[in-house]
């Protein structure tokens, strides 16, 4: 199970460089292509409307470029784990220290949360609400299911089209028509980067069942099990000690005559 689960770690990896690179890519023509809108012929209001958007696109690129390198190296922690990990019986010990070896890692997170005493996590279907909280604690590496980059970039070629009509009837300049032609593999590479996280969300699903049934097989949840059947136990610090006596003296009755 966990060379399965190594394998597809690794393939995570990869499609999240593949996306890297395109991301990148995008960023950088999308760069060239802004001479398009910074030469837009008296836009008006909308040149500034224009710029800002341009803006937030291109911070949004950096942000993802930077996401995928460290989703990457929080892959590589996750192997890690799965192959070196503390054993079951040592999970509880992992879980309880604050610095540890394995503190950043998302299974331990998971498994935490798993771990923990409320009695919801392992009632009714228990593959299922392992699965539930393995998606939940991946849940920032998972790409969304709407291609915001894509509608952004559309929005931005929308808004660009309405704002020089009239630069499309007249002799446009070189840089003008360079910047036009970026537009196309700008296009291209946010088409491509939907089709990548499409996969990426499949991926990460499958992931997540690796995740569980590697999990299960396990038997953390005898161990959650062993942990919840260690019940409190008072220990006195003092104990009261009545001290030593005797038998009661004897008492004579005399009747008195």
């Amino acid at each position: 199970m966990s060379h399965a689960l190594s394998t597809h770690v690794v393939a995570l990896r990869r499609q999240i460089r593949r996306l890297q690179r395109v991301v990148a890519s995008g960023t950088l023509a999308t760069l060239g292509a802004s001479a398009a809108l910074l030469t837009t012929p008296r836009a008006g209001w909308m040149s500034f409307v224009l710029l800002l958007a341009l803006a937030g696109y291109l911070q949004r690129k950096v942000r993802q470029v930077i996401r995928a390198h460290r989703a990457v190296k929080q892959l590589r922690l996750e192997e890690q784990f799965v192959r070196h990990g503390p054993a079951p019986a040592e999970v509880l010990t992992c879980v309880r220290r604050r610095n540890h070896l394995w503190t950043q890692s998302l299974t331990l997170k998971a498994l935490k949360e798993l771990l923990s005493p409320s009695p919801r996590v392992f009632n009714g279907d228990t593959r299922r609400q392992v699965r539930r909280q393995y998606r939940r604690s991946f849940g920032a590496l998972r790409p969304a299911r709407v291609p915001v980059d894509l509608l952004w970039f559309c929005g931005l070629l929308g808004g660009w089209l309405v704002a020089v009509p009239e630069a499309l009837f007249q002799p446009p300049p070189p840089v003008f028509l360079l910047g036009a032609a970026l537009l196309l593999p700008v296009l291209l590479a946010e088409v491509l980067q939907a089709v990548l996280q499409a996969d990426l969300r499949e991926g990460f699903d499958d992931f997540t069942a690796l995740l569980s049934d590697w999990t299960m097989a396990r038997e953390f949840e005898a161990t959650l099990q062993a942990a919840r059947r260690k019940h409190y136990r008072h220990t006195p610090l003092y104990r009261v000690v009545a001290p030593a006596l005797g038998p009661p003296p004897a008492q004579h009755l005399h009747e008195i005559a």
